[in-house]
């Protein structure tokens, strides 16, 4: 059975409250839909939902079966401790007895913020790219409002055109379905026919 797991990554932080954080958390939900339903509709794979929220305090939520996720009240204040979360999420999420994002599993991370970073972000970062889980996960950012950091939200992507807009999430719910297509739906291996040396019609 293959698996996957959706990682949220939900900026809480004061800059997000003046920010229209409405539009943050229906961006995430209708992610959480989106793949609660690619999970309720094909039976090639499980699905599993977690998340981490970042502000005044880091909050990690467990994995859990997608169905059974429901995304929490949150509460915009404090900072913007992304380097802490991302401390969190190599060892929380990311650690080798939970998941190594290779073979049948995969990992989905989506990071919802502006990219201000008020910590010692570099720190935190550093330590996520020497985590192999991180670096083989598909990393999606959705941007939240018109002043951004997009340098910062563009250094966690998978692909320099993983970014986008929370105002526009369809393209993003695109990048998790065919995700979970290459997931159940491998290439398949190539087929070589070979020549005998001693004819001159394939074998």
């Amino acid at each position: 059975m293959k698996r996957a797991n959706l990682i949220l990554l939900i900026d809480s932080s004061a800059s997000i409250k003046g920010k229209k954080p409405g539009t943050l958390v229906d961006a995430a939900q209708n992610i959480i839909q989106m793949f609660q339903s690619l999970d309720a509709s094909n039976s090639s794979f499980e699905g599993y939902i977690g998340a981490i929220s970042f502000g005044g305090d880091v909050a990690f939520f467990p994995l859990k079966r997608a169905a059974d996720f429901t995304l929490i009240e949150t509460e915009f204040k404090g900072e913007t401790r992304m380097g802490a979360m991302y401390t969190t999420l190599s060892k929380e999420l990311l650690s080798s007895d939970v998941l190594s994002s290779t073979g049948d599993y995969k990992n989905i991370l989506v990071l919802l913020s502006d990219g201000g970073a008020t910590d010692v972000f570099s720190d935190g970062f550093i330590e996520i790219l020497s985590n192999p889980a991180f670096i083989n996960s598909r990393r999606i950012a959705v941007s939240i409002g018109d002043r951004v950091n997009n340098q910062v939200l563009a250094s966690f992507c998978s692909l320099t055109t993983d970014l986008f807009k929370a105002e526009d999430i369809e393209p993003a719910n695109e990048v998790l379905r065919s995700t979970i297509d290459k997931l159940v739906s491998p290439k398949p291996s190539l087929q070589y026919e070979h020549r005998s040396a001693n004819d001159s019609e394939w074998d």
